[in-house]
């Protein structure tokens, strides 16, 4: 269901930016961004909460009896926040992004760089880093077509 609300949620967010923006590759961008960093967002937050119910219920990580803090809990919840904080950049800065707005890319843009850093490491151990990871990289390359579209512009002005 959760799933269902994000990719509805990214069909009304393409309607809007579509109707807004004066650019379609803007728009795409946009689009793009926002379901980018929709979706890492969820990845990040049920994985944070899977890691602290786990630890609410007094079972340990990686199948352990019991719950021990110790560096892998600690790492799989700053895991889960490097998934939490870009994804919500991302997702927030769409909008200005379909706008417009001079400076929008610059937030979603390091935003991905972190995601890409933190999740290619993890594919050969964790398989599902592919995916924050490769939809990181394909906002990469639409913010970066966005920007140098841009620097274009500016230079024939």
């Amino acid at each position: 269901m959760l799933w269902v609300l994000v990719i509805v949620g990214t069909g009304v967010f393409a309607t809007y930016a579509w109707r807004r923006s004066r650019a379609a590759a803007r728009a795409v961008a946009a689009t793009v961004d926002f379901f980018a960093g929709l979706v890492t967002l969820t990845l990040g937050v049920l994985h944070t909460g899977a890691i602290v119910g786990n630890a609410l219920r007094g079972k340990g990580v990686g199948g352990a009896a019991t719950f021990e803090y110790n560096f892998r809990f600690y790492a799989l919840l700053l895991v889960g926040m490097t998934l939490i904080v870009p994804g919500l950049l991302c997702a927030l800065k769409a909008w200005p992004l379909a706008r417009g707005d001079a400076g929008a890319w610059r937030v979603p843009l390091w935003s991905c760089v972190v995601l890409v850093a933190v999740n290619a490491p993890m594919i050969p151990v964790q398989d599902f880093a592919q995916v924050p990871g490769g939809l990181a990289g394909l906002n990469l390359i639409a913010l970066l077509l966005v920007w140098r579209g841009r620097a274009r512009k500016v230079e024939h002005r």
